[in-house]
């Protein structure tokens, strides 16, 4: 076909000639320029620009179509699919290919002429310019990857994170916040509100009312507590912090959001505080005198024995010093006060075997045994 084509007359292209006022300037601009028939591409004319981008003479590239400046031809039937469904085709983004086999990328523009053909018919034809965008379509492959990456990075934090601008709308979010969200991408979200995602406006308030105080104020909102029940039934825990996001300038251009599912930590909590209870009171009920001292010598957790030997007045911040003088401790047998640093407790935390000693309080008669056994973790 293209040999078929290469026989035809050729058409006239009014400011290819010398004598065209035109001609001065088409050859005078920096932008490459080539005119091609509509019906199988063949250039017909190419100007200074265009010569020095596809690095060949223009009277060279009179000789080739359209085509043959593609890298891949499914692009240049799509960019003339474009031409006749639109009736004209601006900032087209094609891969390009030269003479000596070197690639680049070009914006490309296809507006129609009318030229005089064989028996002055009129022909539809092509006024084709090039705008190279090599080096911007790079940037723009880098800055991809990089986005791809840090995307990528974000999908593997176990934590829900989204980010927002000034106006509470979305600006992307990791792939876990997307899941719990119901929405298939983290794309999804962007330009949506949460007024978007949920139904009720009154369960969107506070989130949005969370958003505008730190936009506000600049300071960020850490570890807000939140408790649901779900449909069936079962309680979940999250903690929600917010931050301000600043731009170099350092002004509040947007919050960034992140969710933590804490259930597993609050059930522990509460399984701890449930089984501190129970240990309570079985220590309660023992028929001795029960008392713990942390490492620092301070005063843990004291049985109401404990408490009714050694005195009401010992407290649960009370450290040994103020343990022995709350009831003057003797060694058994002598009337001198126990030394701190000898006594069985400090022992027993500093070399770590257990220690048994028999003792007596001032004033009172009775002698009591005891036993310090260090705890560990």
């Amino acid at each position: 076909m293209q040999d078929a084509a290469r026989q035809d007359p050729p058409l006239a292209v009014p400011f290819a000639h010398s004598d065209s006022p035109f001609r001065r300037i088409v050859e005078s601009v920096p932008l490459p320029m080539l005119v091609a028939r509509v019906a199988d591409g063949q250039l017909l004319y190419a100007n200074p620009a265009a010569a020095e981008l596809f690095q060949l003479a223009p009277v060279e590239l009179t000789t080739l179509f359209l085509p043959d400046l593609c890298r891949h031809v499914t692009d240049y039937t799509a960019l003339i699919a474009d031409f006749l469904q639109q009736g004209s085709v601006a900032g087209y983004k094609l891969a390009c290919r030269r003479h000596s086999g070197g690639g680049f990328w070009a914006t490309v523009s296809l507006t129609p002429q009318l030229l005089k053909g064989h028996k002055s018919q009129e022909e539809p034809a092509l006024l084709v310019s090039f705008t190279e965008i090599t080096v911007h379509r790079q940037l723009e492959s880098t800055l991809s990857e990089k986005e791809a990456f840090f995307q990528l990075v974000l999908d593997n934090i176990p934590q829900l994170i989204f980010w927002k601008n000034r106006s509470s709308v979305f600006l992307g979010c990791n792939k876990s916040w997307a899941e719990a969200a119901g929405l298939g991408t983290p794309e999804a979200v962007v330009g949506k509100t949460d007024y978007d995602l949920y139904s009720e406006p009154g369960d969107v308030d506070p989130y949005v009312e969370q958003d505008r105080r730190v936009l506000r104020s600049g300071i960020p909102e850490l570890n807000i507590i939140e408790h649901h029940v779900k449909p069936g039934g079962q309680e979940v825990w999250y903690a929600t912090s917010k931050i301000p996001i600043r731009d170099a300038q350092q002004s509040v251009i947007g919050v960034l959001g992140t969710i933590e599912n804490i259930t597993e930590r609050k059930l522990a909590e509460e399984a701890l505080r449930q089984s501190e209870r129970k240990l309570a009171q079985i220590l309660e009920a023992l028929p001795v005198g029960v008392f713990v001292i942390d490492q620092h010598g301070k005063l843990h957790y004291i049985n109401e024995m404990a408490q009714a030997l050694l005195g009401n007045s010992i407290s649960t911040e009370a450290t040994i010093t103020q343990i022995r003088d709350a009831r003057l401790a003797y060694r058994a047998g002598t009337d001198q006060p126990y030394p701190v640093e000898q006594m069985p407790i400090v022992r027993a935390l500093r070399e770590s075997p257990p220690w048994w000693t028999t003792w007596k309080f001032a004033g009172v008669s009775s002698r009591y045994q005891s036993k310090f056994r260090p705890c560990r973790s």
